[in-house]
Parts: C-alpha cells; sequence; structure tokens
C-alpha cells in the first residue's frame, strides 16, 4: 500500500537558528505551525506519494538515519491528525517542469512605468523580508556552482510545497534571511558570479507586472527604500528584450487585474475606465508633499465619485486633480 504525503497546501521552511537546524510545517489556510527536526523531516520528504512504509524506511536509511517503520507510521499518524495528507504523487512530480503562472496572451505588450530604475544599497534588506525565496532548477544550479557549501543535511533546499520534490524550490533560511546571504548582508551568489547567477525572482525583485486588460504594465513594489529613492543611473525595470508577453520568463508571476476595480466605498468602475483616470493622475507633477497631495487626492476622488455618475469619474477634470 502507497504511503500518503504532505500535501501541496502546506509549507516547509528550513530554519537554522543559532546552529540549529528546524523545519517549520506551516498550513496558511488553518494558520497554523508544527516544528519538525531533521530525522521527522527526512520522513517527510521521502513519502512522496510513489513509496510504500517499508520503502520510505529505506528512502530514510539512504539519508544516513535509521528510523524503523513502525516510528514512521506513528509520526504519520500524528500529522494525519491535524489534516495534512493527501494520497497519490502530485502532478508536478511526475512532470518535472516549471510552467509559466499565467496565461496572458503572448502578443500583449510589456510598459514598464516611465523614468524608473532600481539601484540596490546591498544592505540585504529583502532578503529578509521573506519566509519563501524560490530558486528554479537553473538558479540551483547556478548558486551550487558559484558557492560550494557543506550540505551533509540535504536540506538547504525544500520543495516549494508539500513533501514531494517540486521543480520550483524554496531555499532555506538563516537567522530569518537567506541562507546566501552573507554575514556583511551581501548576496554570495552575486558577489561571486554576478547579478545574472541569481534567482529570477531576486534578479527582477521589486518589479510587479499586472495584466490590465490590454497591456502588462511594470511598476516597482515599494517594499525597500531601494524602490522608493530616484536614481539617474541604475537598473531598469524591465530587461532588454522583453517587449511582450511571450518574452517573460517562466516563473514571473503576472496579476490579473479584474474586469470592475472599486475605487471608493461601494464604487466600482469597468477596469479601462480605473486606469485611465490612474494614467490621468500619473501625468500631473508631483508636488514636494507626495503623501499629503495623495492623501488630498483620494479624499477629492471619493467625494466626486459618491456624487458623480460612476462612468464619468475617470474624465475628472484637471481641476480636480
Amino acid at each position: 500500500m502507497l504511503w500518503p504525503r504532505l500535501s501541496e497546501r502546506i509549507l516547509a521552511r528550513r530554519q537554522e537558528r543559532e546552529g540549529q537546524t528546524i523545519v517549520a510545517l506551516h498550513d496558511p489556510a488553518g494558520r497554523s505551525i508544527r516544528v519538525v527536526g531533521v530525522r521527522e523531516w527526512a520522513v517527510l520528504s521521502c513519502a512522496d506519494g510513489t513509496r510504500d512504509l517499508a520503502g520510505i524506511a529505506a528512502a530514510v536509511a539512504r539519508h544516513g538515519i535509521a528510523i524503523a517503520p513502525a516510528s514512521i507510521a506513528s509520526f504519520f499518524g500524528e500529522i494525519a491528525e491535524l489534516g495534512w495528507l493527501v494520497d497519490g504523487a502530485p502532478r508536478e512530480l511526475l512532470a518535472g517542469r516549471v510552467e509559466s503562472a499565467h496565461r496572458t496572451p503572448p502578443a500583449r505588450a510589456v510598459v514598464p512605468m516611465p523614468g524608473i530604475r532600481i539601484a540596490c544599497d546591498g544592505s540585504g534588506g529583502c532578503c529578509r523580508a521573506y519566509a519563501t525565496v524560490m530558486f528554479l532548477p537553473q538558479d540551483v544550479h547556478a548558486a551550487e556552482a558559484a558557492v560550494a557549501q557543506a550540505d551533509d543535511d540535504g536540506l538547504r533546499f525544500l520543495p516549494l510545497h508539500g513533501s514531494a520534490p517540486t521543480a520550483a524550490r524554496a531555499v532555506g533560511l538563516r537567522d530569518g534571511a537567506c541562507a546566501y546571504l552573507d554575514a556583511d548582508g551581501r548576496c554570495r551568489i552575486h558577489a561571486r558570479a554576478g547579478h545574472s547567477a541569481k534567482p529570477l525572482g531576486c534578479r527582477w525583485y521589486p518589479t510587479n507586472v499586472v495584466d490590465d486588460g490590454s497591456q502588462l504594465r511594470v511598476a516597482p513594489v515599494i517594499e525597500c527604500a531601494c524602490a522608493a529613492m530616484p536614481v539617474a543611473h541604475g537598473d531598469p525595470l524591465v530587461p532588454a528584450g522583453i517587449d511582450r508577453a511571450a518574452d517573460l520568463p517562466v516563473g514571473i508571476a503576472v496579476e490579473r487585474v479584474p474586469e470592475r476595480v472599486a475605487i471608493a466605498e461601494g464604487i466600482e468602475v469597468e477596469r479601462a475606465e480605473a486606469f485611465a483616470l490612474l494614467d490621468r493622475i500619473a501625468a500631473v507633477a508631483c508636488p514636494g508633499d507626495a503623501i499629503g497631495w495623495l492623501w488630498s487626492l483620494a479624499d477629492r476622488l471619493e467625494r466626486v465619485a459618491m456624487q458623480a455618475d460612476v462612468a464619468a469619474v475617470a474624465a475628472m477634470p484637471a481641476s480636480v486633480l
């Protein structure tokens, strides 16, 4: 009988703190976490939906860990009580490839926000901000070629979700930061092999791609000081040669804006109308007090939206802006 595996909805993340390695199992839906050790994770990682109990015990033994089948069954009983187990091998394990996360028409134009360039300050802030730093297969190979590191427990990379191997993987964290971040806050992959060797998400950070129904708008996500500070000689938001949706590398997420957009409490407009209004706002010269100006603009927009016909909101006169 094939043994169950950890559900894809469970996220397993390696954590190293003060020299101790643990694996945190997180259920985002149930908002619950269980912490297991290296031995327990070895058991879970060998349960990929294709092995029976004896096969799991044999696979764990190849990691140099001896656990009796009865102990494995007891541990799985505890995980089963949490409702975290499913049967069968996942489709991704059988396919063995990363598929695009978006279904955007390939000819849709990629339009970066004008005048924006990004220069990383090298402090490693973004490398500490995320519980998951995703590595695609080519990213894993590039990182391991750039940074030779002993990894006796085999836990540097874990599946992106569940316990069965996934093409995209999550790198372990050390003291809350990406394991490839050094003590000075610098990326060791970047330092030894250059920007192009870094994982896809790191190379594109902090770029956000949004499908507005007619084009792909690209803008920075303001999550760190680097993205908010204007620079004259930084990196472009979109690398050269990325002109259409078909040019986007596999693994880039594209957020699709719904067909109707709320612009004020209880007020919705068509997606095209909302972006027309945003374009008009973006074309207005922003004063020195940008925060105060935007706050005032939001207040005026809400009052106009409440008083006027919804279809007329996107045609607000310049005097209102």
